[in-house]
């Protein structure tokens, strides 16, 4: 029997259809759109786009009517313009490569300006106090003949330097003249980092004068020194990735300077501002590769920050710092090659990790599940789009691109003992990914991995009964590297107790035992024949812990046990973790309690 219930497909923090619209995004971002939308229709050349944009930092006032938002923002970072500029001057006219060299040209070259070296003497701040370019004057806290503004700065640089270069083992940008030169100036960006010598691997960076009228942040000091922090922290960023790999990356940089922000500065979350658009938070279905269908220049960009954060936040900070070590040594492997590396290192294949993230995505706002997902909750602006609500019972069928997931969101459950069931049939090619986000009436709640046969079919049946649901949210990934997108049907109904009970099933995970437990337990479960199965254990995230047999079973009964260790041989921390029994077509999980 089917229960009325509400089945919807979401592409974000609201329940929304389609991606970005341009009417939905503000000043800069807006400004982005128009101008890939314009080089995309052929009305304008991919040199004049790139001469608009440093007009749009630089030279407002040049910008043609078409291009100027109602409400100019400053965009995030300059250096991606830079990077481009640098890779394609020799393809420029002489007008365009001129005209951007003026823009980069040091600030108030006709005027003396003041220098200041940092207390770390790293490096040397240049600043006016008059003109155009002028920092802020007041010099009160300390009343040092140094202008507050600069002070600050320099303290932020100096613990950005410590954070990136000394803790966190990054590369150490060179000196000019004996200092890391800094200089301020007024534009319609954070700050850039620009290119000195490249042989030398040499760079400066330039910050904005004042940081006045820039969107708010979190940060305890207010948004004009939380700009500020994390500007330094992002552009010098950039600084240590040029001398480790001469910006191989593309924009995977400015994705990784932005997960450095949180890394240094955890308070501010200035980026939460930006990852509106179209990050994986907000818009799973846009690849994470922005450049669809290819598998050696996709590239990530600042709102794809997520992406770094979610690793961090599973593999500790050293994973990123183990990435540039890598990639000292591996400039020309596309990024994504270079994360899934990585990641394999660490003991995850590419396929679990991304499903993984995707559920880590999924939990945010009003989706939210206690202690999952995205740490921080980012307070996004609304959008104009509305629901898409499908026809009961609940059958969709959809596609999903590479690199990019599809939110489908159930709720509205009866008070009944029925419970949750789940059918779904992918394309025979590609890699795709299913979990649930399995949401409580009081918000707590789990995720769990719901495992694809090799053709990409599955058949999933919640414990739960129905009327202890808030909402299921199934999560449908495409971790496949290249290719195009990938169809898929899903069948979401609620089926009674006693029809799930006369289904073959091929074996029974009995429980474990003691439960709870320290050091060990116990893991019982049999089979009515002999198949082959794989024994796991998962956290509440989806992550695998421990693989404790993969391989072929004997019919009749088993127990396994579990010491409490991952697959690296650590001890893991007390909390709850899913026992999980899969064969070719069924799987069966349960909770074990691990308490210290």
């Amino acid at each position: 029997m089917i229960r009325w219930f509400l089945f919807l497909f979401i592409t974000g923090g609201l329940i929304l259809t389609g991606g970005a619209a341009a009417e939905d995004l503000l000043g800069g971002e807006w400004f982005l759109h128009r101008v890939a939308d314009s080089v995309a229709d052929g009305e304008i050349t991919t040199e004049t786009a790139l001469l608009l944009k440093f007009q749009y930092v630089f030279e407002p006032d040049r910008l043609p009517d078409e291009f100027r938002p109602d409400e100019p923002t400053p965009l995030k970072c300059a250096t991606p313009m830079i990077q481009e500029f640098t890779s394609t001057r020799s393809d420029l006219s002489a007008a365009t490569v001129a005209a951007i060299d003026n823009y980069l040209a040091e600030p108030d070259k006709d005027q003396s300006r003041a220098a200041y070296v940092s207390p770390s003497g790293h490096f040397n701040f240049t600043y006016s106090t008059t003109g155009g370019n002028a920092v802020p004057s007041a010099d009160i806290d300390p009343a040092n003949g140094v202008p507050d503004y600069v002070d600050r700065c320099a303290a932020y640089m100096d613990y950005s330097w410590q954070r990136e270069v000394v803790e966190m083992s990054f590369g150490r940008p060179p000196y000019i003249s004996g200092y890391y030169p800094v200089s301020f100036q007024n534009m319609g960006s954070y700050g850039f980092t620009s290119v000195v010598n490249s042989a030398l691997g040499s760079t400066q960076i330039v910050l904005h004068n004042t940081f006045i009228g820039f969107p708010p942040n979190d940060d305890p000091d207010g948004n004009v020194l939380g700009a500020a922090k994390v500007t330094c922290a992002h552009e010098f960023k950039h600084a240590t990735q040029f001398i480790t790999s001469r910006w191989s990356e593309g924009g995977w940089v400015e994705l990784d300077a932005t997960w450095t922000e949180e890394e240094v500065y955890p308070a501010t979350n200035d980026y939460h501002n930006y990852i509106y658009g179209d990050s994986p938070v907000r818009q799973p279905t846009i690849p994470l590769t922005i450049t669809a269908y290819n598998s050696s220049t996709g590239t990530g960009s600042y709102e794809d920050c997520v992406w770094e954060i979610w690793m961090s936040e599973n593999f500790g900070w050293e994973i990123i710092r183990d990435l540039w070590i890598w990639r000292d040594t591996h400039r020309s492997q596309w990024m994504m090659h270079s994360y899934r590396d990585l990641l394999e290192e660490y003991g995850t294949d590419f396929p679990t990790a991304w499903s993984s993230f995707t559920g880590w995505n999924y939990s945010t706002l009003s989706r939210a599940i206690v202690g999952e997902g995205y740490p921080d909750a980012p307070d996004y602006p609304t959008g104009s789009a509305s629901a898409n609500i499908f026809s009961y019972p609940g059958d969709y069928s959809g596609s999903v691109e590479h690199f990019a997931a599809n939110f489908l969101y159930c709720f509205s459950f009866d008070d009944t003992s029925e419970q949750l069931h789940v059918e779904f049939n992918g394309a025979n090619v590609g890699i795709f990914t299913l979990n649930a986000a399995v949401k409580y009436n009081d918000g707590s709640g789990y995720f769990v991995v719901i495992p694809v046969d090799a053709n990409n079919d599955a058949v999933w049946t919640l414990a739960e009964p129905a009327s202890a649901l808030f909402t299921v949210g199934l999560i449908v990934g495409n971790a496949s590297f290249a290719g195009p997108s990938l169809p898929y049907d899903i069948d979401v109904s609620l089926t009674a107790a006693s029809a799930i009970a006369e289904m073959p099933v091929p074996f029974e995970l009995d429980g474990n035992f003691p439960n709870p437990f320290n050091p060990s337990t116990n893991i019982a479960f049999s089979l009515k024949e002999g198949a082959v199965a794989d024994l796991e254990v998962f956290d509440l995230q989806g992550h695998l812990v421990r693989r404790l047999w993969q391989g072929e079973l004997a019919a009749g009964p088993h127990k396994m046990k579990w010491d409490g260790r991952n697959d690296s041989g650590h001890s893991v921390s007390a909390g709850t973790y899913l026992a999980r029994l899969t064969s070719a077509q069924h799987s069966a999980t349960i909770k074990m309690v691990l308490a210290k």
